[in-house]
């Protein structure tokens, strides 16, 4: 049932209305529900109106209507972020800038001997046998305990633990201290100085940038033992953020943390459909273990295997 609201204008007159003497129900006047107006009620039956016969036009419910794509200009965003690709091979190997005296080297537990031959007596009186001959004795000579060696060795080598750690392990970690930089880079993408609103005028921010689906981004890390002993705290991470510290994590390579001589640890994390925000950490980390050192029982003896010492390793970061 349709309804209207009608104003009521009323002369202003010194006369008090009442509402009750205005509604009246036998002729359809009723109070609203929140008694502040009144509902004229008419009831009736209306004619209803007839359309003229209009034209029936076909239609093809099976053909897709399709808006056409807005067209927006392309943003161009150039970040700076070249490919990292970094093989590291830390080698034990004569320095050609330092003479022999100076060179890198580790006693080995072989005597240095050598073999003589003893005569018997002393000088202008000697001790001569039966038959008028020179009394001697064949003998082995030790005049040393310890046999220096340098590197590479041509053959196995043994040597004590407390020499090992104090000469290979103690060089080999504080050369990793002198990269330590280059193995831990913060790279700034610069997303919080790009002037968005000359790209795109609905632009305002730029805070994070999805990296595409391929094959060809991704963060890999390897680390190969040649030592005796073993690497130890082994992990490769990179992290994403806005500000630090960095709390985003992209990729973590820290299954192995333990890499024992002989052996190769390699890890890859895909990149694809991850955020990169304003600052990139790579970090990689790794020692060499000491070998063990017993006191009260005797020192206990490294294996130096034939050939080279060394460790390689490689960071390779791609994103296109």
């Amino acid at each position: 049932m349709p309804t209207w609201f009608i104003d009521i204008k009323m002369p202003l007159v010194q006369q008090r209305y009442e509402m009750a003497d205005i509604t009246d129900s036998t002729n359809g006047i009723f109070f609203t529900e929140d008694s502040l107006g009144f509902q004229i009620v008419l009831e009736g039956s209306m004619d209803p109106t007839v359309l003229p016969d209009l034209p029936v036009i076909p239609i093809n419910l099976d053909i897709s209507i399709a808006a056409p794509d807005p067209e927006l200009d392309g943003i161009d965003l150039s970040l700076g972020v070249p490919p990292i690709n970094i093989p590291i091979s830390i080698l034990i190997a004569p320095n050609p800038n330092l003479s022999d005296d100076l060179q890198l080297q580790l006693p080995d537990t072989a005597d240095i001997t050598i073999d003589t031959t003893v005569y018997l007596g002393f000088p202008g009186d000697p001790i001569l046998d039966d038959y008028g001959n020179l009394q001697m004795i064949d003998t082995t000579l030790i005049l040393s305990n310890w046999t220096p060696f340098g590197f590479p060795t041509e053959s196995v080598r043994h040597t004590s633990g407390k020499y090992y750690n104090q000469i290979v392990v103690a060089a080999f970690n504080q050369f990793l201290a002198l990269i330590g930089d280059s193995l831990n880079q913060v790279i700034s993408l610069g997303l919080d100085t790009l002037d968005v609103s000359s790209m795109a005028p609905f632009l305002a921010s730029i805070d994070t940038l999805i990296i595409s689906s391929s094959d060809s981004n991704y963060y890999l890390t390897s680390f190969k033992n040649s030592m005796p002993t073993s690497l130890t705290n082994v992990y490769s991470y990179m992290v994403t953020g806005n500000a630090d510290p960095l709390t985003d994590t992209l990729a973590n390579h820290s299954n192995m943390p333990t890499v024992a001589p002989g052996t190769t640890y390699e890890e890859s994390t895909s990149l694809s459909g991850k955020g990169l925000t304003n600052y990139l950490n790579l970090n990689t980390n790794f020692a060499l273990g000491s070998a063990p050192e017993l006191e009260s029982e005797g020192d206990t003896i490294v294996t130096i295997p034939p050939g080279s010492l060394y460790v390689d390793f490689t960071i390779k970061f791609r994103i296109e």
